[in-house]
């Protein structure tokens, strides 16, 4: 164990100060409150916060930059993938999974396999109103969303990727909405 130092007081570190101390930097006056972070560098003051910064600013840049998808997403690893479920579709479904002892995940695959062509494409996006000079517009309603409860599906990465990629094809807004629309056409209503 390193001997402690002497303690300074926050209070002191935050007191005001004479105008024309007010332009010394508040950072100055803040160090050595905290322990260092990685034990004790050689250097002290503002050499060793310069210091790591700069350690941190060089491992921060020298990291490779992606702009590719995530290798998991079409990896075969299993994870948890959160959907929003209605909660009387989330009973049937419980109660199916239960009596039928298979997992949401075998269910959802029945569900793509037998209902995909079923869900039909999302509506073109609502056209802007038209609307004349003498004549206010009406606005436009949005649906109310539905009460909804998280559900845990356990799916692998190409399982994921192909669900994102229906979603896509079929303009839908979410894997939710493409995961509810199988469920309730397999499920039945």
């Amino acid at each position: 164990m390193s001997p402690s130092r002497p303690r300074r007081s926050l209070q002191e570190a935050f007191r005001a100060e004479p105008q024309e101390q007010v332009t010394a930097s508040r950072a100055a006056s803040l160090q050595g409150l905290l322990p260092p972070r990685f034990g004790n560098r050689p250097g002290s003051g503002a050499e060793a916060g310069a210091a790591e910064a700069a350690g941190a600013a060089r491992s921060v840049s020298s990291r490779p930059r992606t702009l590719q998808p995530d290798s998991s997403e079409t990896s075969d690893r299993v994870r948890n993938v959160a959907v929003y479920l209605p909660p009387e579709l989330l009973e049937r479904l419980r109660r199916t999974a239960r009596s039928r002892e298979l997992t949401y995940a075998d269910l959802l695959v029945e569900a793509a396999s037998a209902h995909l062509s079923e869900v039909t494409p999302a509506a073109a996006a609502t056209p802007a109103p038209q609307w004349s000079m003498e004549k206010m517009p009406s606005r436009v309603t949005r649906r109310q969303p539905r009460p909804a409860v998280q559900a845990q599906i356990r799916l692998d990465g190409h399982q994921v990727a192909w669900l994102d990629a229906q979603v896509e094809r079929l303009g839908l807004p979410s894997r939710t909405a493409l995961v509810v629309a199988l469920l309730e056409a397999h499920l039945g209503q």
